[in-house]
């Protein structure tokens, strides 16, 4: 039996394996999020080449949609580093929430 996968979700788009992994791995998750892209943002992501960037526009061309003209600024704003940074203030915001309903549940 297959997964259910999203029909918004990057993994039903068609795209090729290797590209769908860079996608998600930079958090990049629907089609929504990739049309909010350009292609400077994408030449940011790791792994992601010349060769991905073709896949996408094709793909994007096809369904007659393209990636943004100019770059996402939030993107500019956030390197790696503070990306991290924001993904650990997230985890423990989390981590504090489910300690605190823990502790209102016993």
């Amino acid at each position: 039996m297959k997964p259910f996968i999203k029909p918004n979700s990057v993994k039903a788009l068609g795209l090729s394996i290797r590209t769908q992994n860079a996608l998600i791995n930079a958090e990049i998750f629907t089609l929504q999020n990739l049309l909010n892209c350009s292609k400077n943002d994408l030449k940011k992501v790791r792994h992601f080449g010349a060769k991905s960037i073709a896949e996408i526009e094709e793909m994007l061309a096809a369904k007659g949609l393209e990636l943004q003209k100019e770059p996402n600024k939030y993107w500019q704003k956030l390197p790696a580093h503070d990306l991290d940074y924001f993904h650990l203030q997230i985890k423990n915001i989390l981590i504090d929430m489910e300690n605190t309903i823990k502790r209102h549940n016993t």
